[in-house]
């Protein structure tokens, strides 16, 4: 599934931004499996309705990526950026001795797609994790926006 992701925006020392369109959150978790560890994910999605079922699989593959950073957008989203946390801390529980790395997880109901993209550039851009890359992962989920708004929203990134 690594042939999913489609270039969106890149920029010598810049923020590179791709997304892969999936249509249920099966696909989504096959999807990330292919990020590398360093960057950060932006899951894109109406969550309203689903069971934890159905997210359960994607919220397992994300917490075991050792990407830096996942953010969710769109409706009932701060439900699958939980499911998320239930499933890092579960991860965390099991490991002996406990991981040094830490996955940051936000979610953003209530910011544009645009001002959320901006936010995940920013937070690359000013951490101090060595491990990081200037990459930004977008899974759209069940095509919850348009590949031109996401498109808009990558290309809104602030230089620096």
């Amino acid at each position: 599934m690594a042939d999913h992701w489609q270039i969106l925006r890149t920029a010598e020392g810049s923020t590179t931004v791709y997304c892969a369109g999936v249509r249920n959150w099966s696909e989504a978790a096959e999807v990330v499996r292919s990020v590398d560890s360093g960057c950060a994910v932006l899951v894109v999605a109406d969550a309203t309705g689903l069971s934890v079922e159905e997210v359960d699989t994607f919220a397992k593959a994300v917490a075991g990526l050792g990407c830096f950073v996942v953010a969710c957008w769109g409706p009932n989203c701060e439900w699958v950026h939980d499911l998320i946390d239930w499933s890092v801390i579960l991860k965390e529980i099991a490991m002996d001795p406990p991981p040094t790395d830490t996955l940051q997880t936000t979610w953003h109901d209530h910011e544009s797609l645009a001002a959320t993209v901006e936010f995940l550039a920013q937070y690359l851009r000013f951490s101090s994790e060595a491990e990081r890359r200037y990459e930004i992962r977008i899974v759209n989920v069940g095509d919850f926006a348009s590949i031109s708004e996401i498109r808009e929203a990558a290309a809104a990134i602030e230089a620096w």
